[in-house]
């Protein structure tokens, strides 16, 4: 099931496109359709629970960011683990992006 983090949060591409909701960077990365991507880590934090709610700062327009779902867990458990993988790969807008670019990733201390 395909699940919009945070839907009432938007940004606006330096095109004027307004992108609202999920991991809006990924529209914007698909937007350029690149060759592959290189992640350098950080892909989860399996080491920390992310809060239902967080405060955005007024520089970058405020408000409150909902995280929905929330992961409101630390992965201890292989179970766990894979749960928060699924938890990040549960947004749209990086789904659809890893569908159609292949990605090189480099593993870090959170995962």
């Amino acid at each position: 099931q395909h699940r919009r983090r945070n839907p009432d949060f938007s940004i606006t591409n330096t095109d004027g496109e307004t992108v609202s909701g999920g991991y809006v960077v990924f529209d914007t990365m698909k937007k350029l359709d690149p060759d592959f991507a290189l992640f350098q880590g950080d892909m989860i934090y399996a080491d920390n629970a992310i809060p239902p709610t967080k405060p955005i700062p007024e520089a970058i327009g405020g408000g409150i960011w909902v995280n929905n779902p929330s992961k409101d867990f630390i992965a201890v458990t292989l179970d766990e683990f894979r749960d928060n993988w699924k938890y990040n790969f549960g947004d749209e807008k990086m789904q659809e992006f890893l569908a159609q670019t292949p990605v090189f990733v480099q593993w870090d201390d959170h995962e």
